[in-house]
């Protein structure tokens, strides 16, 4: 809880995020409410907040089937999310990507060098992630099998390694990572890859186009007002699994 935060931010008293979600069957708006200025209490330096996702087969789909809980509408997942903006904007956080909020001078270079520079990266800790030499890693989720590794000096590289990934992968990882920041930069986009984003990927821009969800310019992508509320559905386009 609250203790555990707070002793988070004596050990690193400089890169504490707090990750909300909501859109949460059964949520209202004095629950999230709470949520938020509790979250507010503690004054972490970063704060990301996501729409709950209902997977399928998963225990929150057979619930919502069975009639125990009832699924929260995209409409007020929005309400929800322009809340939360709004009561952090006020606080002083900045959102520079979709739901990812920071104080000023605090924005995580992580998502910015690994998404947007396409950086390779090591992640350390219980469920990190890792990206090396194209393929993907993930450390064990257990944290009590990831302390018994280091205690006896071994070092968890993961227990899960991806295929590695393809030209076409890196690139609409990089696309989703821009419309989530609601812009991507055409020219840095055919430097990294010696294509043209709106070349290479024409019918899913075309249909964003279409209904008034992006903005394409000779030079960038802008995600309009109406894009910015569907934004999670847009990524879908990209979505490659």
């Amino acid at each position: 809880g609250m203790s555990a935060i707070q002793a988070g931010k004596y050990i690193a008293p400089h890169s504490v995020n707090f990750d909300l979600l909501y859109g949460i069957p059964g949520q209202s708006e004095e629950s999230w409410s709470f949520d938020i200025n509790c979250c507010l209490l503690t004054k972490p330096e970063n704060v990301t907040i996501n729409r709950y996702v209902i997977l399928p087969k998963s225990m929150s789909e057979k619930m919502i089937h069975n009639g125990s809980i009832s699924m929260i509408s995209k409409d007020d997942s929005y309400l929800l999310y322009h809340y939360a903006k709004k009561k952090l904007k006020s606080h002083g956080y900045i959102e520079y990507r979709h739901g990812s909020f920071s104080l000023q001078g605090n924005i995580p270079r992580y998502g910015i060098l690994t998404y947007g520079k396409l950086y390779e990266s090591i992640g350390i800790g219980a469920g990190a992630y890792s990206f090396i030499n194209g393929y993907l890693f993930k450390c064990k989720k257990s944290a009590q099998s990831f302390n018994k590794d280091i205690s006896n000096r071994l070092f968890q590289i993961g227990d899960f390694i991806s295929r590695k990934v393809s030209k076409d992968d890196l690139m609409r990882k990089y696309i989703m990572h821009s419309l989530y920041s609601y812009k991507l930069d055409r020219k840095e986009f055919l430097d990294f890859f010696k294509e043209d984003t709106v070349g290479v990927f024409a019918n899913e821009f075309y249909r964003l186009s279409k209904f008034g969800l992006i903005h394409i310019y000779e030079d960038a992508i802008k995600v309009s007002a109406l894009g910015k509320v569907f934004i999670s559905e847009m990524i879908l386009e990209f979505y490659n699994d």
